[in-house]
């Protein structure tokens, strides 16, 4: 999807940026969901969480510490600054959550962070290989692209939706 975006031009708009706020920070390891919150109220919303996926919302909470920012304002401002990404539909349940989402989109994260996040929490592989859809003299056609597979367990990267 975003090979074909970046091709023909196309912005994301993604939703749920923050994981049902797995990555503002209040979910900690081996602690209840808060009261009030999603994951406490609609469980199977949260991804299940291991240990590293634990150690990677720790390095998050430092990079964040580090920008002078919170952690779901730090996790927005990343969202924002990916390439092709023209806005982010967040779930805001107050007023506090609507404040950090404006903070976050005046922050500007330094290069080595971008660096790290990107590690921290790689874009989902394409299923099989990605296809660009290309005019050929015919008509329309899938181009495939090859891309390679994921190993191992990751947390994922928000979920995208396209918009033209």
């Amino acid at each position: 999807q975003a090979a074909c975006n970046r091709h023909y031009g196309i912005a994301m708009v993604p939703y749920q940026p923050l994981e049902a706020g797995v990555l503002s920070g209040k979910y900690r390891a081996g602690q209840e969901a808060p009261a009030g919150s999603r994951g406490s109220e609609m469980p199977g919303w949260i991804p299940k969480l291991d240990d590293r996926q634990f150690q990677a919302l720790d390095s998050l909470s430092r990079l964040a510490g580090e920008a002078g920012a919170t952690m779901a304002e730090y996790s927005t401002a990343w969202v924002l600054s990916r390439p092709g990404v023209a806005s982010a539909i967040l779930g805001i349940r107050d007023e506090e959550q609507l404040q950090e989402a404006v903070r976050a989109a005046a922050l500007t994260l330094p290069p080595d962070h971008q660096t790290q996040m990107d590690a921290l929490f790689p874009p989902p592989a394409p299923m099989g290989d990605e296809r660009i859809l290309q005019w050929r003299d015919s008509g329309w056609v899938l181009e495939a692209r090859t891309s390679p597979q994921p190993s191992g367990k990751r947390m994922r990267a928000p979920s995208m939706s396209m918009i033209s």
